[in-house]
């Protein structure tokens, strides 16, 4: 028995560097058919004395956790890629700060360079007024993985017993429980429309989870 304890031990005090951290997120209305005019609000909240991480399956502590985020929002109609930041608002509350930036090749995402966190909990709330009919892809994709100093972010469970104190951190956004949500509304010209606006920049789509719904009359 005694030679099973030891391994037993050493891998429970194995050192991970690579977090996966599964972020839950709500949109609302929770359908896939919405209304011109209509609001669609995305929102989350974090605990953040105990976020799961699925790859050293553990809860951690991470005071003040940010995601990063950002949004992309193409718009699929008549055969064509309408970019959604240019053609429906967004509302932010006023302990957000966030702006519109180009993203690589792919068009305009919505970064949010601030947002609500304490060392319990992190909060992020946006609505989009939905002013263009066709079928939308909401992109949510979190940017820590490319953070240039993970070290000055506040991790005090971070893994420091390898390379130098240098540690993977990774978001996954769950949108209503899902990665990938309401894809059955899209055909396969559509499909291949969406790969099309990825080209180039298929590291980032593989980072992100997406939303589709569409907006009718």
């Amino acid at each position: 028995m005694l030679p099973l304890l030891l391994m037993k031990c050493a891998k429970q005090d194995q050192c991970l560097e690579t977090y996966d951290f599964q972020v839950f997120s709500d949109i609302s209305p929770k359908s896939s058919a919405l209304s011109l005019g209509d609001t669609l609000s995305f929102s989350m909240i974090t605990d953040n004395t105990a976020i799961f991480d699925s790859f050293g399956y553990r809860s951690v502590n991470y005071p003040n956790f940010d995601p990063m985020v950002f949004f992309l929002m193409p718009i699929l109609s008549d055969g064509q890629i309408y970019d959604g930041f240019e053609n429906c608002e967004f509302i932010i509350d006023a302990e957000f700060t966030a702006s519109i930036m180009q993203v690589d090749t792919v068009g305009l995402g919505l970064f949010f360079t601030e947002i609500d966190t304490t060392v319990l909990s992190s909060k992020i709330k946006v609505e989009f007024v939905l002013n263009f009919l066709g079928k939308y892809a909401l992109y949510v994709h979190p940017n820590l993985v490319r953070a240039s100093d993970l070290e000055s972010t506040d991790f005090p469970e971070r893994c420091r017993n390898k390379n130098g104190g240098k540690t993977r951190l990774n978001v996954s956004f769950f949108i209503n429980d899902s990665i990938v949500s309401n894809s059955e509304i899209l055909n396969e010209s559509e499909n291949t429309l969406l790969d099309n606006y990825w080209l180039g920049s298929e590291g980032s789509r593989q980072l992100s989870s997406v939303y589709y719904f569409k907006v009718e009359e």
